[in-house]
């Protein structure tokens, strides 16, 4: 995912932990469009990161994925946020990011 999204033109932080993920966010002073996360992780779970990154920049849009959320419904999402059931296409990845700078 971060090959292509790079590839695609987007600058990417790449996390090898939520913990880490969340270290990158607080030290960054560039602005955040988009945090990419899974909803289930050890540690620190994806809406958990999420708010600690929201804390830093509160305008960041969640793009949470799961493969274990089986068609998690929209009214659970937080604001500023959007879903992605694994497994996606790389194409389907791409689509979203786009609409979520539409959006920004």
């Amino acid at each position: 995912m971060v090959e292509i999204s790079r590839s695609a033109g987007y600058t990417v932080f790449e996390a090898q932990s939520a913990l880490e993920a969340a270290e990158i966010a607080e030290r960054s002073v560039a602005k955040l469009d988009v945090l990419l996360t899974d909803v289930v992780m050890p540690g620190l779970r994806g809406p958990d990161l999420a708010r600690r990154v929201s804390e830093r920049h509160p305008d960041v849009h969640v793009l949470y994925m799961s493969g274990y959320a089986e068609g998690l419904p929209e009214t659970q999402l937080p604001p500023n946020s959007t879903f992605l059931q694994k497994p996606f296409r790389f194409a389907t990845l791409l689509e979203r990011l786009k609409l979520v700078q539409r959006k920004a």
